[in-house]
Formats: C-alpha cells, sequence, structure tokens
C-alpha cells in the first residue's frame, strides 16, 4: 500500500503531493527513502518544485479567522486537553479537540465542520467540564501542538500522529509557531531566581494511582506487606526517600521534569510571570525537583490508602476499614501539610 501511494504522489503534478512526499521521509525506513526520492523527482519533472502547500491552504482558510483556542494544564499521567477553533463572516464554526501527553505526543483527535458558535461554546464548556482551562492565542496553541508532534515523531520511525489529526490540523496551515523550545523560550524571558515550592498550584491532581507503573504497583505491595506485619514500625519518609528513583527511574523523571516546562510556559501565557518564573527556577533546581517528587509520592500514598477506605473493590479485603483508618490516621500526623 505503502509504495503505491508513493507511485501515486509522484504522477499526481501536485504541490500537496510535494508536501506530502517531504513530510514522510523523515518516518518511513531507510529501504522506502530511494522510493520517495524517485517520486519527488517525478514531481520535479513534471514542474513541481518547492513546497507551496501553506500558501494553498491560507488562500482556503482567507474567509474564516481563528475563534476560541483552550488548553488544561497536564495532569498527573501529563495528558492535556486543546480545543481550535475558527468561524466566518456568517458566524460557523470549524471545531477541533485534540489530547496530547508528554510521553507520546498527539494521542487523540477528533473535529466538527460547521457548527455554530453557540454549539462551539456548549462544546467546550462539556468537554473540560469542571476542569480549568486556560485561553491562549492561536500561535501558543499551535506552538503546544507542533512540540507535541515532535514527541510523536521521536518516539518510533513508524508515522504515529492519529489520520484524524493529520487531517485537521490543516485548520492551523496559517497560523505562525515559535519554533524555540519551551525551555529556550522561558529562560530568554526570566532570569535565573531561587526556587519556592510553597503555592506549587500546578501538582494538584499529580499523583499516581495504583496502577500507574509496575514500579508504584510493586512499591504498594511491598508497603502493604510492612503494614499488614507491623504499622508502628513503618516510617513513610523512609520509604518514599528509598523507592524515589526506583519509581521516577531516568526516563520517568525526564518527562516529570520537562513537564515543569509546559506549565511554566503555560503560565507564562497566563501572565503569571511571577509562577512562570518559580517553576522555571524548580526546573533548573536539582533539590527542589526532588522535593517536588517526592511531593508527588508522599500524596499518592495518601490517595491509595483513602481510595482503598472508600473503593471496596480496590481494597480486595487488603485492609479492614479500622485499619485504613489507622494508616490514614498515621500518614496525616506525618504529611498532611505537605499533601
Amino acid at each position: 500500500l505503502g509504495r503505491e501511494a508513493l507511485y501515486i504522489l509522484g504522477n499526481t503534478k501536485s504541490q500537496l503531493a510535494y508536501h506530502a512526499l517531504n513530510t514522510a521521509y523523515e518516518f518511513v525506513s531507510d529501504k522506502m527513502k530511494p522510493l520517495i526520492k524517485k517520486s519527488l523527482s517525478t514531481l520535479k519533472l513534471s514542474g513541481v518544485r518547492e513546497d507551496n502547500s501553506k500558501e494553498f491552504y491560507k488562500k482556503l482558510l482567507s474567509s474564516s479567522k481563528p475563534y476560541r483556542c483552550c488548553i488544561t494544564y497536564p495532569d498527573g499521567h501529563g495528558n492535556q486537553a486543546l480545543i481550535f477553533s475558527r468561524t466566518n463572516d456568517e458566524k460557523r464554526v470549524q471545531f477541533v479537540a485534540v489530547v496530547i501527553n508528554d510521553y507520546n505526543g498527539i494521542r487523540d483527535c477528533f473535529g466538527f465542520y460547521d457548527i455554530s458558535q453557540f454549539e462551539c461554546d456548549k462544546i467546550i464548556e462539556r468537554f473540560y467540564k469542571n476542569e480549568e482551562i486556560l485561553n491562549i492565542d492561536a500561535k501558543a496553541l499551535k506552538t503546544i501542538l507542533v512540540h507535541a508532534e515532535k514527541l510523536s515523531k521521536q518516539k518510533t520511525s513508524n508515522w504515529l500522529l492519529p489520520y484524524e489529526y493529520v487531517c485537521w490540523k490543516n485548520l492551523l496551515a496559517d497560523i505562525d509557531n515559535d519554533n524555540d523550545d519551551f525551555e529556550t523560550i522561558l529562560t530568554s524571558k526570566y532570569p535565573p531566581q531561587k526556587a519556592i515550592i510553597d503555592n506549587f498550584d500546578v501538582m494538584e491532581h499529580w499523583f499516581l494511582d495504583a496502577h500507574y507503573s509496575s514500579e508504584f504497583e510493586s512499591f504498594l505491595e511491598n508497603l502493604n506487606q510492612k503494614i499488614k506485619s507491623d504499622l508502628n514500625k513503618i516510617d513513610f519518609e523512609k520509604e518514599v526517600e528509598e523507592t524515589l528513583y526506583n519509581i521516577f527511574y531516568p526516563e520517568e523523571k525526564e518527562i516529570w521534569h520537562k513537564r515543569l516546562l509546559t506549565c511554566a510556559y503555560l503560565k507564562m501565557l497566563e501572565g503569571k510571570d511571577t509562577q512562570a518564573s518559580n517553576i522555571l527556577a524548580i526546573y533548573n533546581e536539582d533539590k527542589a525537583f526532588e522535593e517536588i517528587l517526592k511531593t508527588i509520592l508522599r500524596k499518592s500514598i495518601y490517595e491509595y490508602y483513602f481510595t482503598l477506605k472508600y473503593n471496596t473493590e480496590e481494597n480486595n479485603n487488603k485492609f479492614t476499614l479500622k485499619e485504613l483508618d489507622e494508616i490514614i490516621e498515621k500518614i496525616e500526623s506525618k504529611w498532611v501539610q505537605n499533601v
């Protein structure tokens, strides 16, 4: 199918085919690259010698303009929900919703080609429900999406972008984006400073659920056994320190580390420069970042036992309610101000 598609594209005499072939060249295996070069040569012989696809889409989009652009802060799994929309003179809207995360980039996408502004606003309201959303400009949204695309491309030589996203992303063709990464953008704006960890509001939903990873599951199983043996001997803080970098192993740690840059960038877009510069400072200080990871793990332990108390299926007779009350009381006496 791929070989046949390359042959067809090469014989279309289309500037869009030229763009598609150039883009595909970044993802295909080495054995397919000569076929792409051959198709590009065929296009050049027919007179298509440069990528004018951006101008093509700009012309198509000239009768509409960006309407609403929204995004959420990353949750504990690094997921973010983005919405981009365009409106025309008749107040009709083209609407696109995208889910990204900082592990694999673009994860999912859907859109509506022709809805009213009222319908668009209601969908946005329902899409985000009670989540805090940030309204941003189109350039910032495209910058974030381009960053997520790069993550998708780093994971494998196969095409990881959802088909729907490949189609709908053309609604952003006339929007410029910032080519610098988040760290470069932030560093150029905020001078170095001492990190302050208090009131770090972006962490509100940052904790690991019971099945977050095999490392965390194993840690909880061992911790449960120790608690069953003798709760009074458990030093929860020691447990956190000893397992911290087993759960946040180098690759996992780096993802959480980069998540700080995303949050700082969003704070900058909100005009909250004090918070943005402080998050950047935490990113740049190893000790401050380590304390963030410890706080996440403390919250995760606390949330786990709190969940067991009210979720009998998850508890599955691990502990009695009395035992859970004792565990939670001990945790709260140690960490209640820190979690």
